[in-house]
């Protein structure tokens, strides 16, 4: 009989890869036979996406308190439903209207049913184990598109966008929705030894510093988001503006996803014995490296590899550390507020990144586009170099503070 942990890390697996990939990779397939039929234009038809990832921003500090105070599963599994209906609902879109009012039910159902519901339930129930598999987690996400894009294409060739979308919807009204509701353990961790124990772990900030903290974590990850979500949309268009020809640039974009992956697997079996704040700090500045290529090199094929290079490791690793520094400043007891507080904000840039590089792109020219991403890079490493320094500090503050063991 496999453990609750075990029971929910494979739950939750098979959720988030199933969840985005009938989600959030949809128009990346779709997209342009949706704009065909519907008679709208394609960059509204991706507006889609930036209307579910804002929707979720804006309900995540919210839902997050919500989850902490009654558990995940009944609350996922409801999103998992209203994900059904929405997709239901984006199958008989006739219009403008129609469109965007399904994705924004799309939205709405993401806060419950994708990451931060699965994050919150792995705090909530792994204790101890929960960044190892917060971190197998984030190696199933990463795949997702990966899986989902030729599925979507061979049964979009079969029986049209509109009856991928009616499938998709049965996939989460039923399928998802019963894994959530069934299948995912509803227990909390509260110690092996002390079952009234809180859950652990506690978070390394202390209660009193935590105002202070958050504003530069909120800071620090908002602009690694910023720079990975504008950066991999606008990847193609980059390349080829530096001079590299187009099928090369398509094959070094389509290799970021791979190397997102690699990074993930880093994280897993070599970063984790360092803080989540030090990963980050290190995948920024290996991000803000990154870019230095690009600018100086970018017309050679050399400078354009290391730099797709550069910023996809950067950019898996550090979607990694937005999933673990909650857990690591904040602890399990916390996690949902906590990640859905910060969510509001990531999420925010990541819905206008897209847009903000793609004007950097037509208005300067690559290398100015290039130079966003490097200050962005640039104020991430240093937000998290300030958490790493305080909380180093104030730890050093507490020992002191602390009274001499007795002999």
């Amino acid at each position: 009989m496999p453990s609750a942990i075990t029971r929910a890390t494979v739950v939750l697996a098979i959720s988030q890869v199933t969840g985005w990939g009938t989600s959030f990779y949809l128009p990346g397939i779709m997209g342009r036979d949706i704009a065909r039929e519907l008679g709208l234009s394609t960059e509204y038809v991706f507006a889609g996406i930036t209307m579910m990832v804002v929707t979720g921003g804006l309900l995540s500090p919210r839902v997050g308190k919500i989850f902490d105070e009654r558990g995940t599963p009944t609350l996922m599994a409801l999103g998992s439903v209203l994900m059904g209906v929405s997709l239901a609902l984006l199958g008989l879109a006739q219009g403008a209207l129609s469109y965007a009012a399904a994705w924004f039910g799309i939205g709405v159902a993401s806060t419950f049913c994708l990451s931060l519901g699965s994050m919150t339930s792995i705090a909530q129930i792994a204790g101890p184990e929960a960044r190892k598999r917060m971190g197998i987690l984030m190696l199933f996400t990463g795949i997702g598109g990966s899986l989902s894009w030729p599925l979507t294409a061979a049964i979009e060739a079969h029986i049209g966008w509109r009856g991928v979308c009616f499938v998709y919807a049965l996939v989460n009204m039923i399928g998802l929705a019963s894994l959530h509701y069934f299948a995912l353990p509803r227990e909390r961790y509260h110690g092996d030894d002390h079952p009234d124990a809180q859950p652990v772990p506690q978070g390394a900030i202390p209660e009193e510093r935590r105002a202070d903290v958050f504003v530069w974590l909120s800071l620090g990850l908002t602009s690694a988001g910023f720079v990975s979500w504008g950066s991999t949309l606008n990847l193609l268009d980059w390349l080829t503006a530096l001079g590299q020809p187009v099928g090369f640039a398509l094959t070094l974009a389509s290799s970021v996803g791979f190397v997102q992956v690699s990074a993930r697997w880093f994280d897993f079996f070599v970063a984790r014995r360092m803080t989540p704040p030090v990963v980050g700090l290190a995948g920024a500045a290996v991000m803000f490296v990154g870019f230095l290529p690009a600018i100086f090199a970018g017309h050679l094929a050399i400078g354009a590899v290391a730099f797709v290079g550069l910023y996809a490791f950067a950019s898996g690793s550090l979607s990694v550390t937005r999933a673990t520094v909650p857990l690591w400043a904040f602890g399990s007891s916390q996690y949902g507020r906590q990640a859905g507080r910060l969510a509001f904000f990531q999420n925010c840039a990541f819905g206008v990144a897209p847009v903000i590089f793609a004007f950097a792109l037509d208005r300067g020219g690559p290398v100015a586009a290039l130079l966003v991403g490097m200050v962005a890079s640039a104020i991430a490493l240093i937000s998290l170099a300030i958490v790493i320094m305080k909380a180093r500090r104030w730890q050093h503050e507490e020992r002191l503070a602390s009274p001499p063991p007795i002999p």
